[in-house]
This record gives C-alpha cells, sequence and structure tokens, in this order.
C-alpha cells in the first residue's frame, strides 16, 4: 500500500506538532504554563519579626492563628497584628519543616517557630493567583 507524498508531509506535521505541543507542556523550563515557586525570603522576615517586610508577601486578605489573636484580616490591619505578635512573641529561631501543594495554584508550608525556648507550630498557606505566591494564611499554635 503506497501513500502520497503529500499525504506522508499531513501525517508527519501532525505528529510533529502533538511533539511540539506535548514538549512545552510537559517540561517545565519550556512551558509558559509553569509557576514558578516563592522564595522564601518570607521566613527570615517571620524570623526577624518584620511585619512591614512580610507586608509584600501578604494577600490583600489574610486569615491569622495567633497564640494571642484569630481572625481574618486585611493586608494593613494584618501587618499590625503581626507586628504586636512579633514584639510580644519575638522568635529565636524559624525553620521549615515540610512543603507541598495543594492544588494548582496553593502551597503550604509547616515548620518551628521557636520562642522563649518553646518551639511552636508554624503553618503557612500561599495561592499564586496573579504569578506569584501570596500567603492567604498563617497560625502558629501551640504544638
Amino acid at each position: 500500500m503506497f501513500f502520497s507524498n503529500r499525504y506522508k508531509q499531513v501525517v508527519f506535521s501532525f505528529f510533529r506538532s502533538v511533539i511540539l505541543l506535548l514538549a512545552f507542556l510537559v517540561l517545565p523550563g519550556f512551558s509558559s504554563f509553569s509557576i514558578k515557586p516563592p522564595d522564601q525570603e518570607w521566613v527570615g522576615h517571620i524570623a526577624k519579626g518584620e511585619s512591614k517586610k512580610l507586608s509584600s508577601y501578604l494577600s490583600q486578605v489574610v486569615s491569622l492563628e495567633l497564640l494571642s489573636q484569630s481572625g481574618s484580616y486585611n493586608k494593613n490591619q494584618a501587618v499590625m497584628v503581626l507586628a504586636d505578635f512579633f514584639s510580644l512573641y519575638p522568635a529565636e529561631k524559624v525553620v521549615l519543616r515540610q512543603t507541598g501543594t495543594t492544588g494548582s495554584t496553593n502551597m503550604y508550608f509547616i515548620g518551628d517557630y521557636e520562642c522563649r525556648n518553646v518551639v511552636y507550630r508554624l503553618y503557612v498557606q500561599m495561592n499564586n493567583l496573579s504569578g506569584e505566591y501570596l500567603i492567604y494564611s498563617m497560625s502558629i499554635k501551640k504544638k
């Protein structure tokens, strides 16, 4: 059975297009759909109690559950609540123990927040909706 050259060209072009499409979707270095994981500079801001610097990593509404209080706050209120918390409970050390994803745009971070020789559990959730990860939930609780 013989195929015309035109038919062979169409089939070859189709398979080449499929392979290129798969390469762009599968290989993260080439994909425009890949999401860059967040840098972890925000961890240093928590460790140093720098709520104003941490604000660039906060979403417009943040859910906070801290030792001293909890609630949902707009970004400016969250910065003030965190500043109060950091002054009352300054970190001696902050260590991330686990990171992971939930869905295609959410990440979580679990770690330790050490203050006055007591280790608390730090849990941070970030969401990527506009090309960058922002904290939308943070809790520091007794283990």
